[in-house]
């Protein structure tokens, strides 16, 4: 295999098998949508979380809001383990529990009026559960909005407009939300102006000036949209946002699978190796001497199976949907165009060279930049490499974007769950504070240290969604197998994962040098800054581990319960 061809064929493959053959075998024997059964938007509509969406737009609201973390952070793994293992994990795990993790998530909160996991597992693991649970989501919630935001700033830092392209697709989203809820236009004259609207404003931003904002001005801009888009409805800002950007970035992940596809033709050939072995080598991503297992499989995040993509579905997806026969198309059919997404970044990250990758300036989206250009380039005639790395990078930039907005949506909410009416419950003080915690994780770099913990927490949070899906089925007397084993798979190398960093960084932080990335000018404000960082890097994740060793403890003891009790 010389090139990235067959890369596409087999995930087409894998995409028809689940779509048109085991999905529909766990659509129609094991949660039985009744189409005439009133959804949460319908019977909570309050225009602020129940909102009864059209099909169309919720697809892509939630394959915007999964998206992101496909992109780049799993794919990259592959330039440290060959991309043989990267695809099989990609293709193998959407196939196995991919799809059932999201529509399980989709469907156990629609039959749970719309609740979100947190609620859930009070229902069906206990008061401890739940309080586990929520507490794990605000440390995971921490992280993911940490990484984002540090990732977003490097974006509007390093590719020209991306700052610009995505405040005008803020604008456009308010634009968007207006027609669809106020006016109640049909989605196909939405769609036609949200596609101007959203390449206007990609041209836009091409064709402007140098941007006058510096990093300070574009930060504080940044957060105090974050932060209305976050405590406003979310059919003013969040929904038609990630509505409005998932038709470029459907538009682009076609045209990269285009390119592997044509790459016989075109002459793009891979780079990289299928194999390199059982132990990691230096990629990018700081896994060089990490065993595959369970690095690849919690570090591959997104394209297979994320923790991520059931909290989205659990907590805005489910309060939107209009009929139950839409959580298929919703749930399977986005999960399965993320996959198709993580192939797509696989292929970009592939015809590039491990040298190539690690010297790419600023971060490795830059690099998978110059990988899809590569591989589309000449579909488009051949422009300016440049041009077209600014170009999927300002749609990057705000697919980011919009997912850190539902992420600061997810923190305050889950703060409101978690400590009620009181102060740090209270939307603006959540959102605010939530805001603030992952800027000074982004700036102190200790998220660096943090970044396998992602990994390891978000596969964590899968393997509790799919036990809690479990132990739903088997109280309801429906199969339940296809979910167990793929969660115990995950939650064994979730803490695998999280204890071996854990472990990792108890060492340097005991031994040295320090490892938390943070400024040289504070490290020598702050003699011993970086050592106590590394120290607080080790707290979190001895945290992380307990929460889920306790969670995972409760999830099995409610299965066996609940196996109890359906043989009964």
């Amino acid at each position: 295999m010389q090139t990235p061809f067959w890369f596409v064929v087999l995930a087409l493959v894998a995409c028809a098998l689940v779509y048109r053959g085991y999905g529909r075998w766990g659509w129609r024997r094991v949660w039985r949508p009744d189409p005439n059964r009133q959804t949460p938007a319908h019977l909570f509509t309050d225009g602020q979380e129940y909102v009864a969406t059209p099909r169309a737009i919720l697809w892509g609201f939630h394959y915007a809001a999964i998206a992101p973390l496909a992109v780049v952070l799993g794919p990259l793994t592959a330039a440290e383990f060959g991309w043989a293992p990267a695809l099989a994990w990609l293709l193998g795990g959407s196939l196995l529990a991919g799809w059932m993790h999201d529509y399980g998530a989709v469907m156990i909160s629609v039959r749970h009026q719309g609740r979100s996991l947190g609620a859930i597992a009070d229902e069906w693991i206990g008061p401890a559960g739940r309080l586990s649970l929520l507490s794990f989501l605000l440390f995971y919630l921490l992280l993911v909005s940490a990484a984002l935001m540090q990732v977003i700033g490097r974006f509007w830092q390093l590719l020209p407009g991306s700052f610009a392209a995505t405040m005008g697709m803020v604008l456009a989203a308010v634009l968007v939300g207006r027609l669809l809820h106020r006016t109640r236009l049909p989605v196909a004259p939405v769609t036609v102006v949200a596609m101007v609207l959203a390449a206007l404003c990609l041209w836009l931003a091409a064709a402007a000036p140098a941007e006058p904002w510096g990093t300070a001005a574009r930060t504080g801009i940044g957060c105090l949209v974050l932060f209305l888009a976050a405590v406003l409805p979310m059919p003013w800002v969040i929904q038609p946002l990630n509505y409005l950007v998932s038709l470029p970035a459907v538009l682009a992940t076609a045209l990269i699978l285009a390119g592997a596809l044509l790459a016989p033709v075109t002459g793009v050939r891979l780079a990289q190796p299928a194999w390199t072995g059982f132990w990691g080598q230096a990629g990018g991503m700081g896994f060089e001497g990490l065993p595959l297992w369970p690095v690849l499989f919690a570090a591959g995040l997104g394209g297979a199976v994320s923790g991520w993509r059931g909290l989205v579905a659990a907590t805005a997806t489910a309060k939107q949907l209009d009929n139950e026969t839409d959580a298929f198309p919703v749930g399977v059919g986005a999960m399965l165009a993320a996959a198709l997404l993580g192939v797509a970044s696989l292929a970009a990250w592939v015809v590039l060279s491990r040298e190539q990758i690690q010297s790419a300036d600023g971060t490795g989206a830059v690099a998978w930049l110059s990988g899809v250009s590569r591989l589309t380039g000449p579909l488009l005639g051949g422009p300016d490499e440049a041009a077209l790395r600014a170009g999927y990078g300002r749609i990057l930039a705000v697919l980011a974007f919009s997912g850190q907005a539902l992420v600061t949506r997810c923190w305050r909410l889950t703060c409101t769950e978690v400590f009620g009416g009181s102060v740090p419950g209270h939307r603006a003080v959540a959102t605010a504070a939530g805001l603030a915690l992952a800027w000074g994780l982004g700036v102190s770099g200790i998220w660096r240290s943090l970044w396998l913990y992602l990994g390891g927490a978000d596969t964590l949070l899968a393997a509790l969604t799919l036990l809690l899906i479990t132990v739903y089925l088997a109280r309801k007397r429906a199969p339940s197998a296809h979910t167990l084993v793929p969660g115990l798979f995950l939650l064994i190398t979730a803490l695998a994962t999280l204890a071996w960093q854990t472990v990792r960084l108890a060492r340097t932080a005991w031994t040295g040098p320090a490892t938390a990335l943070v400024p040289e000018t504070l490290r020598t404000l702050v003699p011993g800054l970086a050592r106590g960082l590394d120290w607080l890097a080790v707290l979190f994740g001895l945290l992380l581990l307990g929460l889920g060793l306790r969670l995972a403890l409760l999830a099995v003891r409610a299965y066996r319960r609940a196996r109890a009790g359906s043989r009964r």
